[in-house]
C-alpha cells in the first residue's frame, strides 16, 4: 500500500483552512474514538493522546510566513526560501555543490539549471520542487 501524505487545503488567499491526513494517522492521533465512530472532543484527550496529537502536527508541512511566499511569487522563490532560511548565496551552494556565481545567474533567472540540480536546491531549502520552478 503506498503511503499518502498528509495535504493542506487553501483558500484563495493562501490561508490554510484545512488538513487532509490519512485515515490511520487520524485514529493513531487519539482524535478519533472508534467505538463511537466520531471525533474526540479536546477536553477528554488524555495526556498520552494529546503527545500523540502534537507529534503528528509536528510532522505536518512547515508554515511558510506570508511574506516569504509573496517574496517568492513576486521575485525570485529560491533566493526567498534561502533567505528565509538564514542561507547565503554561499551556504546554499555549498551544500548542493555549485558555485555561487551559477546559484546566482539561477536566482537571478539568466541560468535555468538543471533538474537535479534544483532538486537539490529544494532539498537543501526543505522545500517542494514546483515551489521554485514555474
Amino acid at each position: 500500500m503506498a503511503k499518502i501524505k498528509h495535504q493542506i487545503i487553501e483558500d484563495e488567499a493562501g490561508k490554510r483552512v484545512a488538513a487532509v491526513v490519512p485515515w490511520e494517522d487520524y485514529v493513531a492521533s487519539g482524535l478519533y474514538d472508534p467505538a463511537l465512530d466520531t471525533a474526540v472532543p479536546d477536553a477528554a484527550l488524555s495526556d498520552e493522546d494529546l503527545a500523540r496529537r502534537s507529534h503528528l502536527m509536528d510532522e505536518a508541512e512547515e508554515r511558510i510566513p506570508g511574506d516569504v511566499v509573496q517574496a517568492a511569487l513576486l521575485g525570485s522563490p529560491i533566493k526567498a526560501y534561502r533567505k528565509w532560511r538564514g542561507l547565503s548565496q554561499q551556504d546554499l551552494a555549498a551544500a548542493i555543490g555549485t558555485k555561487p556565481a551559477y546559484l546566482s545567474q539561477i536566482e537571478t533567472g539568466r541560468r535555468k539549471g538543471s533538474t537535479d540540480l534544483l532538486k537539490q536546491i529544494a532539498t537543501a531549502l526543505r522545500v517542494d520542487l514546483d515551489m521554485i520552478v514555474e
